[in-house]
């Protein structure tokens, strides 16, 4: 009987390990720090608010994209909501699910959920955007 039970659970770990779906890619949309704004810039108003002077990079390489999976899948959802004003826009496609990341240089939400601020996730992408160079992107062709 025991080994039936540890034949079953080892079958359906294989099963979950073999059905995860690996990121596809990560588009990062950024603005520099340095821009004020009167108001706070909401995640889903980000591109619109910054027209111009969004930059744009995406992450296609495997070996970045397992990176940046690892540290996403180590985010802490936070009770405290005070919302980034944003200045980056990052969107994660893994398999058919998209999650969005918006933060400034202390904040950071997924989903519009609050979660505790990264500093090895940002790290991560002020990496990946010296590594990429950013290209300007055209604010309604999102």
């Amino acid at each position: 009987m025991f080994k039936i039970c540890f034949f079953y659970t080892g079958l359906l770990l294989f099963a979950s390990l073999t059905n995860a779906q690996e990121l596809n890619k990560v588009v990062i949309k950024y603005v520099s720090y340095d821009i004020e704004t009167p108001i706070r810039v909401d995640c889903q108003y980000f591109v619109t608010s910054f027209g111009d002077d969004v930059k744009m990079i995406t992450i296609t390489n495997k070996k970045d994209l397992a990176s940046f999976s690892k540290i996403f899948k180590n985010m802490i959802a936070d009770t405290i909501q005070i919302m980034p004003d944003v200045r980056q826009k990052i969107e994660v496609f893994n398999g058919n699910k998209l999650n969005i990341i918006c933060m400034d240089e202390s904040r950071m939400m997924i989903d519009e959920k609050p979660y505790k601020f990264s500093k090895e996730l940002f790290g991560y992408i002020e990496k990946m955007k010296k590594k990429y160079k950013g290209k300007q992107i055209n604010p309604f062709n999102r």
